[in-house]
């Protein structure tokens, strides 16, 4: 299409996808993973290295990109949850655009993306930060591919795969793998020249990270904890069943909550209507090579060979975990194609199915935003107000009894207390637990909180123990004689309040 004819409808969607969003950045959802990052970037802000100063599995570029935001528009909920809108509302657009240049509407991959990812995480996220940089890489690739200022373009994609790497290590490194992959396919005679481009984008924000790690003396730190540290102890405890959270959490509080106000077999159909997305996301392995098979013309046309590329390089870097979300980020290009692929076929049931599909998002959608809409009740913090069902009573006490910058500890994972009080965290973990965390870093915490002689602990009773393995299933807690961290806790501090599960700990005099 003309620029003229396109940019109409993607102002118009990114327009609708930004109101949509909005109902959601505006709630505190206290996800466990929504603190790492926002507090993480207030200390990048401070001076602190990440993977030195405070360590974390992922890539230290959500902390720098959301600082750099903190840098010019002030620490606050809402500067992060802009950037957290920006995000969402470029990346379903981005998906748009990209539907719309192999033969799609791009509205059905777009929709489905918007309403099933950032409103059921709302938080800052590497996963997010990464797909955004990765759709901008493979964007510009597409335009150097087709011959449209190829050399910078190349390069730019490169330069973009390398800096998706900085958010989550391995997503940018498959994106760079694809890239070439697609050059010596589509583009053999000149394939060996646009690669290098292409490498050399990708190698230079990478020595860049590497050099910047090496002159602050800290790169030990960074391959320890983004690679030795996860390849040693993240599979034990953070695998999880193939599409889990959609049975376990979802349709576990949907039926519910439907079935009080429609009757049994009304709610079982909206709780089908509602899961339709998600088991097409859960269905991509099976469904698209189908497609791929059933209209394999179509399927192997030369303008889709990056968008296969690409997207299996997405997707395969979000299967160190198997659940519903991971599967969800890793799968945003492939949904692009299979709904290109379903959309093509003008007389075709094909087309209907995209359709219907459409509207099962667009309904699930819109009933989110209606309970996003409700959440009225203000959350002050002292970095700003958000809004959700009711006060906390944990960070109220907080605010109440400590100053800004004391230092208090969260166990084992709630670290966005952290940044809503204003507090620190005297130890460099913002979650501790058994099996991914090391002895070594847990008795390190301990030595942290006793030489500092911190005063509140704020021990998690509902999200410890057993708890966790409401999102971590393959946890298993140590045995009594193994714990360091609770009878530390239980020697030296006494319990002074409990407060919405939490156990609030005062050191003893």
């Amino acid at each position: 299409m003309a620029g003229g004819r396109v940019s109409i409808p993607l102002l118009a969607f990114a327009a609708l996808a930004a109101v949509y969003l909005f109902f959601f950045v505006r709630v505190l959802t206290w996800n466990p993973d929504g603190g790492i990052y926002i507090y993480g970037a207030q200390m990048v802000l401070r001076g602190a290295i990440p993977a030195r100063d405070f360590v974390e599995l992922q890539g230290p570029g959500s902390f720098y990109w959301l600082a750099m935001f903190f840098k010019f528009f002030g620490v606050s909920f809402l500067t992060a949850r802009a950037v957290l809108l920006v995000t969402g509302t470029a990346t379903a657009t981005l998906l748009f655009y990209l539907g719309q240049r192999i033969g799609g509407t791009g509205i059905s991959a777009a929709l489905v993306v918007l309403v099933t990812s950032i409103p059921l995480g709302v938080m800052t996220s590497p996963h997010y930060d990464s797909n955004l940089f990765a759709l901008a890489a493979f964007a510009i690739f597409v335009h150097g591919a087709e011959g449209i200022h190829r050399r910078w373009s190349f390069l730019t994609a490169g330069a973009l795969a390398g800096a998706t790497s900085c958010f989550l290590q391995q997503k940018g490194f498959y994106l760079a793998c694809a890239f070439v992959l697609t050059l010596f396919i589509l583009h053999r005679a000149r394939a060996r020249g646009a690669a290098m481009l292409v490498g050399l984008g990708f190698s230079g924000v990478i020595a860049a990270e590497l050099l910047l790690y090496t002159w602050a003396h800290a790169l030990r730190y960074l391959v320890y904890a983004n690679l030795i540290w996860p390849l040693s102890t993240y599979e034990k405890a953070n695998s999880a069943p193939y599409g889990f959270i959609l049975r376990e959490g979802f349709w576990r509080s949907w039926y519910p909550a439907l079935h009080a106000i429609f009757p049994g077999p009304v709610a079982l159909g909206l709780v089908f209507i509602f899961s339709v997305p998600f088991l097409l996301i859960l269905g991509l392995p099976a469904i698209l090579p189908l497609l791929a098979y059933r209209w394999r013309t179509d399927a192997s046309e030369r303008r889709l060979i990056p968008y296969w590329a690409a997207g299996i390089a997405i997707w395969a870097s979000e299967l160190h975990r198997w659940d519903l979300g991971h599967l969800r980020n890793g799968c945003v290009l492939l949904l692009v194609v299979s709904f290109a692929l379903l959309e093509r076929r003008k007389r075709a049931v094909g087309k209907y199915v995209a359709a219907g599909i459409t509207g099962c998002a667009v309904l699930y959608g819109t009933v989110n935003v209606a309970a996003a809409s409700g959440q009225r009740v203000p959350i002050q913090s002292r970095r700003g107000t958000l809004y959700g069902s009711t006060t906390d009573p944990v960070l109220e006490f907080l605010q109440t009894h400590t100053t800004r910058g004391e230092e208090v500890f969260v166990y084992p994972y709630q670290p966005i207390y952290y940044f809503a009080a204003d507090v620190r965290n005297p130890t460099r973990y913002s979650n501790l637990m058994y099996g991914i965390n090391t002895d070594a870093q847990f008795h390190e915490a301990v030595e942290d909180i006793e030489r500092k002689r911190v005063r509140y602990v704020l021990w998690d009773t509902v999200f410890s123990g057993e708890g966790l393995r409401n999102l971590f299933p393959a946890y298993r807690p140590p045995a009594k004689d193994k714990l360091i961290m609770e009878p530390y806790l239980e020697r030296n501090y006494r319990q002074i309040g409990f407060e919405n599960g939490f156990r609030i700990l005062e050191r003893k005099r």
